[in-house]
């Protein structure tokens, strides 16, 4: 049985609806240099919440790359098995899956992230294989378009904005340092930098 782990923090206590944006205030941890003695602190927890998952042939897990709560649901990328976003409900009932495999339109050949579009009620997943980012009904599930890339990126954030950045490494470098990030408009397909 898989379990997933919810935390959430204590300073901000307007909703307590799963998913509700800006209900909780993000804080990020470098967890790199910790070592077992370091852990978050407990003033920022409100509770954990242990929520099991549901498990048939249609939702096996076998790789969570990415969770994003929203909505009082959960979508958990799964880039082995499934190969696609698995969406679960709040107590952890699977719902639907969203996206396939192809290379026709709405599918993908390398499944690689996916953020959450809270301004159109989309899910955009990262193809770096095909280089596009495929535009997904949240209510539906259902393709909706296509957005091409001219260059390869390995991970996307969705902006508060109508925009996308994208972290790119050069393709033929092979120096760790060579990196950098580019930022597109989503609604006119144009890139900001």
């Amino acid at each position: 049985m898989l379990f997933l782990v919810v935390a959430l923090n204590s300073c901000n206590n307007k909703n307590d609806n799963l998913g509700d944006e800006n209900k909780d205030a993000i804080y990020n941890f470098d967890v790199s240099q910790w070592n077992n003695n370091k852990k978050i602190p407990n003033s920022i927890i409100k509770e954990i919440n242990f929520i099991p998952l549901e498990t048939n042939s249609l939702c096996l897990i076998s790789n969570i790359r990415k969770i994003i709560p929203y909505n009082g649901k959960f979508y958990i990328l799964d880039s082995n098995r499934l190969n696609g976003i698995l969406i679960f409900d709040a107590n952890g009932k699977y719902l639907k899956k969203i996206g396939e495999v192809g290379r026709g339109p709405g599918e993908f050949l390398s499944l690689n992230d996916f953020a959450i579009d809270s301004n159109n009620n989309q899910a955009l997943i990262l193809d770096s294989q095909l280089k596009k980012v495929i535009k997904f009904d949240l209510k539906t599930g259902e393709y909706q378009k296509e957005i091409k890339l001219d260059f390869w990126a390995s991970n996307m954030l969705k902006l508060q904005d109508n925009s996308l950045a994208f972290f790119l490494k050069n393709e033929k470098s092979t120096e760790l340092s060579d990196f950098s990030i580019k930022i597109i408009d989503i609604k006119n397909n144009t890139s900001l930098n």
